[in-house]
């Protein structure tokens, strides 16, 4: 591989691990780093596409119900023509759900809380506009689910500046930072 095809596999890369720390630390203002102005959305689970923007609306409202998520990402093979790459990345993620969760996402509220762990992959197109890499159409494919009654696992006993926070609160910030203060 050439310089070029490397250092964008490496942005690619990049986009695709700051879209779980957006989901996870609640960092919505950095997503513009994610996907073009024009991009979109698509979850197995929901049969139409949405412009990126009313996806992160929606999962604004759905997530900051949710005490915390973790996103982790595996597998990734990326595929490179041009100003254009498609992108398979396997993602598991993890969710605390509480009863106060919206009743009409795939993470349902229920009489108590629970933890809800799905597996699943990303396939998304990216274009590379103005020198940028970012995701111009993502699918989210959702293979596999298991929810389980919430246990704390002694969590309680763990300081608070070691659990994990949202924003500027998370002690992650200066990973980021450089993008977080472009915006000021």
């Amino acid at each position: 591989m050439d310089a070029r095809t490397l250092a964008a596999r490496a942005e690619i890369g990049d986009v695709i691990r700051l879209s779980c720390h957006v989901l996870d630390r609640h960092r919505w203002e950095l997503m513009d780093d994610v996907y073009h102005d024009d991009g979109t959305v698509r979850y197995s689970y929901r049969e139409s596409v949405q412009p990126y923007r009313q996806w992160v609306a929606n999962a604004q409202t759905i997530m900051s119900a949710f005490p915390c998520t973790l996103h982790q990402i595996g597998n990734m093979l990326i595929d490179i023509d041009g100003d254009t790459a498609w992108s398979e990345t396997y993602v598991t993620a993890t969710h605390r759900v509480p009863p106060t969760a919206p009743n009409d996402s795939f993470w349902l509220g229920r009489e108590k809380d629970y933890d809800g762990v799905g597996t699943g992959r990303y396939v998304d197109h990216f274009e590379c506009r103005d020198g940028v890499w970012k995701i111009a159409q993502r699918v989210a494919f959702i293979e596999w689910r298991h929810d389980r009654p919430a246990d704390d696992g002694d969590l309680s006993k763990v300081p608070s500046e070691f659990r994990g926070h949202w924003g500027d609160a998370d002690p992650s910030r200066p990973t980021v930072a450089w993008r977080l203060d472009r915006l000021k």
